[in-house]
């Protein structure tokens, strides 16, 4: 990716592991379309678009139905037990060693982020030298969603997930979209010490974070313009959502230049 006029390597690992089994459908959930595009192949083609040099997909249940989808477009990486997003990345660790640059996490059900989003991000991280910068948003009602926890001086110490906060966390509204920007070698060391100490039993790649922190690297969060870019696809209710969000993007963006092109026409007539 260029920045500042200098390549910068950066990977994208895409979360494509999960059973997803509210869908309530045979196929995987990550191959449900919106717009003819299986959700999996607009995240697989966001990371390219974006400057990706290398894209690994950490595939599981139904693993044949996304690779059919993505074929030779990534690598992949196997994650046969689910036992929580840190876990998920370490299944593609092999991929990440001896590598210098940045490292991007997606999931493959969040299909509608930007690509000037995504690039604001990788950017951020690059410029600010964090070690690691999360895509946060703020929500009026976090309820079920990791909660950003900040010092006095702003900086991000922890992400606290919503079944281990306590009373007074519950009440932040910045919350964690999952999407992250991690120094590559950092986090690699950082993975080594996540422990599956809590409510779920999991390892959770949010405990990355309290981990350099301790160790005192730098990290940050950039906040999300617009909240409907993070969404994700769970159930066929929220598919059918997403595709009235794209629908509406879309549609905003076609009046969008319509107005600006009726703009250029009349100043070159007056």
């Amino acid at each position: 990716m260029l920045i500042d006029g200098e390549e910068k390597y950066v990977m994208t690992i895409i979360m494509a592991a999960g059973k997803g089994t509210r869908m309530e459908s045979k196929k995987s959930k990550l191959v449900h379309k919106i717009y003819d595009k299986e959700l999996v192949k607009r995240v697989a083609d966001l990371a390219k678009n974006v400057g990706s040099d290398e894209i690994v997909a950490v595939v599981g249940h139904l693993r044949e139905q996304v690779e059919a989808v993505l074929g030779d477009s990534v690598k992949y990486a196997y994650q046969d037990e689910l036992l929580g997003t840190g876990h998920a990345v370490m299944q593609a660790s092999e991929y990440l060693k001896g590598k210098e640059g940045k490292v991007i996490i997606l999931y493959g059900d969040v299909p509608i982020i930007k690509k000037e989003t995504l690039q604001k991000l990788v950017t951020i991280s690059f410029k600010r030298k964090e070690y690691a910068t999360l895509l946060t948003a703020i929500y009026d009602n976090p309820t079920g969603y990791g909660r950003i926890i900040r010092d006095e001086g702003g900086n991000i110490k922890a992400i606290v997930e919503e079944k281990d906060a306590n009373m007074y966390e519950k009440e932040i509204k910045e919350i964690n979209s999952g999407i992250y920007c991690f120094d590559i070698q950092e986090l690699l060391s950082a993975l080594k010490y996540i422990k599956p100490d809590n409510a779920q039993g999991e390892y959770y790649l949010t405990d990355v974070i309290k981990i350099m922190n301790d160790k005192g690297l730098k990290t940050g969060a950039v906040i999300v313009e617009d909240n409907t870019e993070i969404l994700g696809v769970n159930d066929r209710a929220q598919l059918e959502l997403l595709t009235r969000v794209l629908r509406m993007k879309i549609n905003a963006e076609h009046m969008k230049k319509r107005r600006n092109n009726r703009r250029c026409k009349f100043n070159i007539y007056i």
